[in-house]
């Protein structure tokens, strides 16, 4: 069983998340590989972000890639697509937060050079794709001069982050954590952005909206709820610290720069281990809830120290 989320169902966690327990059969799988899966709407888009997504996971699942011919050979065939150089390029990006290489500015220098010719080198001419080079610039211009280089691109960060994805693609994910970290609230009415199509007798836009409407709760000083992300950066264990009066939960989330959501806890008063040490290092993003309020939300680094 191959585990992979697909968005043919469009289920009410997509598109902010991508649920560990989320699986579709090989048989799916062939389906995405082969261009054969049935989508309702956003046909190509989904399928776009499908393959994104198989060709993610058969990086890592190297034991389905080598017995399943049929995922081998598109595995194979899209290593010099723009799936596998936006692939290669992430990768490279998220090494970038690694404290070791931090500590090495020679390495670094060659690590972002690297970012860069590898996001230079994904093809134009889809607009997904366009978008993704975009905003993958943005990010390596941030890590390389600092928030004050994006002066001149906030008004096309701004737009790119409230595009709708399913016209733009997932470099509005990105977009829209960039925009958060440049220090601004985001709110995203993807119900009001993306053409309404049903799903029963609730829109696919409305169930996307209920997610995204988490984001949209005021938030309350991290300092008055006390809580606390530590330690950070982490290489994988870490814990947060948060008093929850009787009567309240709370649950924190965490994304990686894609925007899918790689972990959700629930918390527990006072201090709650979280333990992620099989992602990839990088930067992630998380948010505290309590009550389905945001309490705090910000930027955690995972790195790996080098024997």
């Amino acid at each position: 069983m191959l585990i992979l989320f697909t968005h043919k169902a469009f289920s009410q966690n997509y598109p902010m998340v991508l649920p560990n327990d989320s699986v579709i059969d090989d048989g799916e799988a062939h389906e995405i590989a082969l261009e054969t899966m049935a989508y309702s709407d956003f046909t190509d888009m989904a399928l776009w972000m499908d393959q994104r997504d198989l060709f993610a996971t058969l990086t890592y699942d190297t034991a389905t890639r080598n017995n399943d011919p049929t995922l081998a050979a598109f595995y194979a065939d899209n290593m010099g697509t723009a799936i596998g150089l936006m692939y290669r390029t992430d990768s490279l990006m998220q090494r970038l937060s690694d404290s070791t290489l931090m500590g090495d500015s020679a390495a670094y220098a060659n690590a972002l050079s690297a970012a860069l010719a590898a996001n230079g080198n994904i093809p134009t001419g889809l607009l997904q794709e366009d978008n993704e080079k975009t905003v993958n610039n943005w990010y390596l211009k941030l890590l390389a001069y600092g928030l004050d280089s994006l002066q001149s691109d906030f008004a096309a960060i701004e737009t790119m982050a409230q595009s709708c994805p399913w016209i733009e693609g997932s470099a509005v994910f990105k977009a829209r954590m960039l925009y958060a970290v440049l220090g601004y609230k985001v709110e995203v009415p993807d119900i009001e952005l993306c053409a309404p199509a049903t799903r029963g007798s609730v829109s696919r836009m409305q169930q996307e909206n209920n997610i995204l409407n988490g984001l949209k709760q005021p938030m309350v000083k991290a300092e008055e709820e006390q809580i606390i992300v530590y330690p950070n950066p982490n290489e994988g264990t870490f814990s947060i610290k948060c008093a929850l009066p009787e009567g309240e939960t709370g649950y924190a989330e965490l994304w990686d720069v894609n925007g899918r959501k790689v972990q959700k806890v629930t918390l527990q008063n006072g201090n709650t281990p979280v333990n992620i040490t099989t992602v990839a290092p990088g930067i992630y993003y998380y948010r505290v809830l309590v009550n389905n309020s945001v309490r705090s939300k910000g930027a955690l680094t995972i790195k790996r120290n080098t024997p």
